[in-house]
């Protein structure tokens, strides 16, 4: 469970820098410039210390990206768009886990303990708990439906992208390959650099179409580079590495379970850096969480 505890972290430090670039850039463009920095990094260490494109799992690696980062991601985006950040990430953090090991069971035959079942329970309650807003939130009956309705997309799309990962590592294996998590990460962003420039490309056209293009200064875009680099290479470079890693030898509800915990590792980031004091009930289901992950560690 290592990597998937290093994936959490790493995920935790992208999403404080993610945010930071997105109020600069905004987060179409803030979200291309880190794929494309991302993607460079990762085929300069597949094809100078990695397997590059080899193995026959690739069509499935390719698949994984463009639907589990790709379009996962831009739902994750629509989806705060109407419901807000806290709400939407309880909703996809919650349903993410046990989608995965449904789909997993079904295609793949991948049981869990009842140990383990329990520790993901637990892993996801304290985290919903955790992260249900502290107010509440004047939303419409319309922006609430297409809301939750995004954030099922999100979780279902990061769910099956991490069992399509689970299986390209099955056909690798099965001809007697076995590709490291970077290779794998890489792998995976040819098809989620694709989704994301059709998606960049789809909203700068509709944008101009709608009103005059707003040009962005340079001193934003030199404000805005350490932010894009530090999310690249915490999230889809180390992050997403570690993700392939845990995703090698560990079921997918598992590595969900322990992924979902991210929010909680950012609560004490976003303390440091911007005060943003966590609230009595957010320390409760942090600690509740952990109490999940002892569990299926432990039982």
């Amino acid at each position: 469970m290592f990597p998937a505890f290093l994936t959490a972290f790493f995920f935790s430090l992208s999403s404080v820098s993610a945010s930071r670039s997105s109020r600069l850039l905004g987060a179409i463009k803030a979200s291309t410039f880190r794929l494309v920095f991302a993607f460079a990094c990762l085929a300069l260490y597949a094809y100078f210390c990695g397997q590059g494109h080899r193995g026959p799992g690739l069509l499935w690696f390719i698949l994984s990206g463009a639907i589990g980062v790709g379009l996962a991601d831009t739902s994750t985006f629509f989806a705060i768009r109407r419901i807000g950040p806290r709400l939407s990430s309880m909703l996809v953090q919650g349903l993410t886990a046990p989608i995965g090991a449904v789909i997993e069971w079904l295609w793949l035959g991948t049981t869990l303990a009842p140990f383990q079942i329990l520790g993901i329970g637990i892993i996801l309650f304290g985290s919903v708990l955790a992260l249900l807003p502290e107010k509440k939130i004047i939303i419409t009956p319309r922006q609430l439906r297409a809301g939750v309705l995004f954030c099922f997309f999100a979780a279902f799309g990061q769910a099956l992208g991490a069992v399509i990962t689970r299986k390209a590592n099955a056909v690798d294996l099965a001809a007697h390959l076995k590709i490291n998590g970077v290779t794998a990460a890489y792998q995976r962003m040819l098809g989620a650099l694709a989704i994301g420039i059709a998606i960049y490309i789809a909203v700068e056209w509709l944008q101009k179409r709608r009103r005059p293009r707003v040009s962005i200064s340079p001193s934003v875009y030199k404000k805005s580079a350490p932010w894009i680099v530090l999310n690249a290479s915490t999230g889809l470079v180390l992050g997403v590495s570690c993700y392939q890693w845990a995703l090698q030898n560990t079921a997918t509800g598992i590595v969900l379970a322990i992924v979902a915990t991210t929010p909680l590792i950012v609560m004490p980031i976003a303390y440091l850096l911007d005060n943003d004091r966590p609230s009595r009930r957010a320390i409760f289901g942090g600690v509740v969480a952990v109490i999940g992950v002892l569990v299926m560690k432990f039982l």
